[in-house]
């Protein structure tokens, strides 16, 4: 573990593009892309039915495809590092109008993908050329048969640019000149957030009140973001003749059939976890168990754990489970991919961003020394690994879809808490740490449906007009109650404007894939606990199917069960309550 002392915890990015946003590398790059997209764009809109031509395209397509995710993850990267960074939101906005190319040449493809016969199809497909990326084209194919003309996709696709993703990165500014007051410190909403996790109650509360006054003083600006992002949507939707579930659950794969067996699960599960609240609050002698509560550690004094430990203690439980993630793992810490320091001026939140030419990833966190935070950057690891084990797959066979890319992050920090859990040296520390993995299953069955109901909601007034942000307010509320059960004291009505997943255009309803990575993730760890010897190979076999199948397809293949059936989310939410069953007979064996 010699790599992984005194580690760098700012990324390198450099590597990828030297100078920033003033690199002139990166300038260059830019330019070259809009010429050989516009080019592409030449090419698609006159593509005929031909294999030859289809073949050119797709190869042409993949490539421009991965330079320009090389260049939008760079920029990405720089403002989310810093916030003030103007130069870098000016870039953002210019890839946008050059993801709006690419779109264009996508949707060129999915009408000429159409024109062929089923017979053609399939012998096209056959193609040394296009076999690999089959899977792809063939969703093209269908999806856009549920789609407008071309010429009016594109044109939908070409407004999006200033008006619905300008939304977005309106929600991102409002956001990142919050500043939070704390004992003579000014934080960033992340930086405030991760005190939520802080021992002491009194500080618990005063942040999260902070938190909630400060986004209420935003709250007409957020509010007025969210109706305009989601009237276009709505819009779109109108005219395509599809209902806001239908876009989220083909970027998803899977069936709306699976969705609801899952919440239905879950739903009859709840009172356990309900039950979990009422024994914490209990355990921590509280009069009031709020929002603010729900993650805070049973001790008084939580451990504070050095970057360069939960470095090494995470490379040491992968290394239990795969030795390829393990070496991985190690080398994107000791390479500078991740990106852990806490200061003031960052996006909050966390994510991992992939440079497919460069061939690596990057991962963003706020680390502040806690054990959750030794978890997400678990997660986050866990992320890079699974672009890594794609990376030698064509671009088109690569894209996984929102649910599965929650598999391996999730997975990733299983094992870790289970690994840490398991290393306690004591009753009580191993309290804290299972109670640290309960509260993860509640913030998957309580909070996360808590978006989703209230997302459902909010879209359903939203088709009658702008909704007024008292109601908003309402809709949150109401949320929140159904999903917790009435389990807390305090509420936190301002809970949607706090966060991004509701403001990301590209990933509409970002929402259940957490829930579903995180209860499948539950299946492919029982592969591990089952048949430790062969899990590296099935795992990595399972990954690189991602790109190329449904989630009902992967799970019948690798885990051989029916999503759509509940007996799989059964067994899995049972794993959760295992969890629960022994956190309170710890308990009682700690008195």
């Amino acid at each position: 573990m010699s790599k992984l002392e005194n580690l760098d915890m700012t990324w390198d990015l450099d590597k990828i593009f030297p100078g920033g946003s003033e690199s002139q590398e990166l300038k260059d790059t830019i330019d070259t892309l809009e010429k050989e997209l516009k080019d592409l764009a030449g090419k698609s809109a006159h593509l005929a039915p031909r294999e030859e031509e289809l073949a050119a395209l797709v190869k042409e397509g993949q490539a421009l495809w991965d330079k320009l995710r090389e260049v939008s993850a760079f920029v990405t990267c720089l403002v989310s590092q810093n916030q003030d960074d103007r130069k870098a939101k000016l870039l953002e906005g210019k890839l946008r109008q050059l993801q709006a190319v690419m779109a264009g040449v996508m949707i060129d493809l999915e009408a000429a993908l159409q024109q062929f016969s089923e017979e053609e199809w399939k012998k096209i497909t056959a193609h040394s050329d296009l076999s690999p990326v089959k899977f792809f084209l063939s969703e093209l194919r269908e999806r856009g048969r549920d789609k407008l003309e071309a010429d009016k996709e594109k044109l939908a696709s070409d407004l999006a640019v200033e008006g619905y993703h300008a939304w977005s990165e309106m929600y991102h500014t409002i956001v990142g000149d919050i500043r939070i007051s704390h004992r003579d410190k000014e934080l960033s909403v992340g930086q405030a957030q991760n005190l939520l996790s802080t021992p002491d109650q009194s500080i618990r509360r005063e942040v999260g009140d902070r938190l909630e006054e400060a986004f209420r003083e935003k709250e007409h600006l957020i509010s007025s973001t969210l109706n305009n992002l989601s009237g276009y949507r709505l819009s779109l939707y109108r005219h395509r003749e599809w209902d806001v579930l239908k876009e989220p659950l083909m970027m998803s794969r899977i069936s709306r059939e699976t969705l609801e067996t899952m919440w239905d699960v879950i739903s009859k599960n709840k009172d356990v976890f309900t039950d979990y609240y009422r024994k914490k609050k209990e355990f921590l002698g509280l009069d009031e168990f709020g929002w603010y509560d729900r993650s805070a550690p049973l001790s008084t004094e939580a451990p504070q754990v050095s970057y360069d430990q939960g470095a090494r203690f995470i490379v040491e439980q992968f290394h239990k489970a795969s030795r390829d993630l393990a070496e991985f793992a190690e080398m994107a810490l000791a390479n500078r991919w991740v990106e852990a320091e806490d200061r003031d001026n960052k996006r909050p939140g966390g994510f991992c961003t992939s440079f497919p030419l460069n061939g690596e990833s990057r991962v963003f966190m706020t680390y502040s020394g806690t054990s959750r935070n030794v978890a997400t950057l678990a997660h986050e690891l866990g992320h890079a690994y699974h672009q890594w084990a794609l990376r030698d797959l064509p671009s088109f066979a690569s894209r996984y879809p929102m649910t599965l890319a929650e598999t391996a992050s999730t997975l990733a920090e299983q094992v870790v808490s289970d690994a840490a859990i398991e290393a306690a040296g004591s009753n009580r520390e191993k309290l804290d740490l299972l109670d640290e993995k309960i509260s993860k299953s509640c913030t998957f069955f309580m909070d996360i449906h808590t978006r989703f109901l209230f997302e459902k909601a909010f879209y359903k007034e939203r088709g009658s007009g702008p909704v007024s942000t008292d109601r908003i307010n309402e809709l949150m509320l109401e949320a929140q109650k159904e999903a917790y059960r009435d389990s807390l004291d305090h509420w936190h009505p301002r809970f949607w404007a706090t966060r991004l997943h509701f403001y990301l255009t590209r990933v509409p309803f970002y929402n259940f894939p957490y829930t579903f990575g995180y209860l499948f993730s539950m299946g492919v760890y029982g592969l591990y606990r089952k048949n430790p010897d062969n899990f590296p190979e099935i795992y990595r076999a399972l990954l690189r199917d991602t790109g190329s199948m449904t989630a009902e397809e992967l799970a019948q293949k690798h885990l051989n069960v029916d999503l759509k059936k509940p007996d799989f989310w059964e067994e899995a939410v049972k794993h959760c309550v295992a969890d629960v069953e022994k956190f309170y007979s710890l308990l009682q064996e700690t008195g």
